[in-house]
């Protein structure tokens, strides 16, 4: 009995290596080679690295689409007129709409056309531009705003822009001719600022709703001994010059004004390239703008005077 046991066990034993040989050969090929821990590892990085190409190429790709659409739309912004090309602008104002420039602290000169602020903004939007600008003008001072709106006709233009108020602060024309929003607004010259700003406003809505209005606040001055840096010059002035004050109480005025018609305020005294610190350099006479002062108002107020 034990010899059949010894015997079945040492037959079981060989058949075990039989079928193990052959099982092995059978899942090796003719150049069938064990691979080492290490190379198993190689292979597994060159496929991450062909991987991670794959999503660089595939990033690559679709960076270059966006470029092409880039540079396709680019492509249509210079062939394309400006935004608002052929839009009717008519800029009322006063020497600095008008375009007197100065050089020195004495000096100022006559426009040059094409190079005030106005000129900038028309050739950036693509307006179409119609200069009122009268030098000395203001509300109720020189040329007046009334003048201005009863001399022409706003039934076809589509912007106005309002920049006055500095002669009329500068002259002390504010003194006693403020106004207030209770005073009627008269078909006939009030003498006082308030009115006469609300009449020019209802006088072109009455002629075109859908005009949009802007008013510009003046920008700020260095007028004689009216002011000093450390009040950042007129901006900040609180002399004798009442019920207005400072030129920021005189523009806190124009503001209440067109608040009360939804009229659009550009506040170019307190927000602008013209500041406490550079006001001297680019005022040179401390009003008027240099030329290259204007070129900076231009492209500031290309950016601000909008109605798209």
């Amino acid at each position: 009995m034990k010899k059949i046991a010894k015997v079945f066990l040492i037959w079981a034993m060989t058949l075990s290596l039989v079928i193990s040989f052959f099982g092995c050969e059978s899942k090796k090929g003719p150049d069938y080679q064990v691979k080492s821990d290490d190379e198993t590892q190689s292979t597994e990085e060159n496929t991450e690295d062909i991987a991670a190409l794959k999503n660089d190429i595939a990033t690559l790709q679709k960076d270059i689409a966006t470029l092409q659409n880039d540079i396709s739309a680019l492509q249509e912004a210079v062939k394309a007129p400006p935004l608002h090309s052929g839009a009717k602008w008519y800029a009322i104002g006063d020497s600095i709409t008008y375009g007197l420039y100065s050089s020195s602290a004495s000096d100022y000169h006559q426009p040059v056309v094409g190079k005030r602020w106005v000129d900038y903004v028309a050739q950036y939007s693509g307006y179409d531009l119609t200069n009122l600008g009268v030098s000395g003008s203001g509300f109720v001072t020189g040329t007046t705003f009334r003048t201005v709106v009863d001399s022409h006709d706003f039934s076809d233009v589509d912007l106005v822009t309002v920049m006055l108020g500095i002669n009329d602060w500068k002259n002390e024309e504010a003194v006693n001719k403020v106004g207030t929003m209770d005073d009627t607004v008269s078909s006939t010259y009030t003498d006082k600022i308030i009115p006469e700003l609300r009449y020019g406003i209802e006088k072109i809505i009455s002629q075109n709703p859908h005009c949009k209005i802007i008013l510009i606040t003046p920008i700020n001055a260095k007028i004689g001994g009216r002011g000093s840096a450390e009040t950042n010059w007129a901006y900040g002035y609180t002399g004798s010059i009442t019920p207005c004050g400072s030129l920021k109480s005189f523009n806190d005025m124009l503001k209440e004004v067109c608040e009360y018609y939804g009229i659009q305020v550009i506040d170019m005294t307190n927000s602008s390239v013209v500041n406490r610190q550079n006001i001297a350099v680019v005022l040179p006479d401390g009003i008027h703008p240099s030329l290259a002062c204007y070129k900076a108002l231009g492209l500031e107020l290309a950016r601000k005077i909008t109605f798209a």
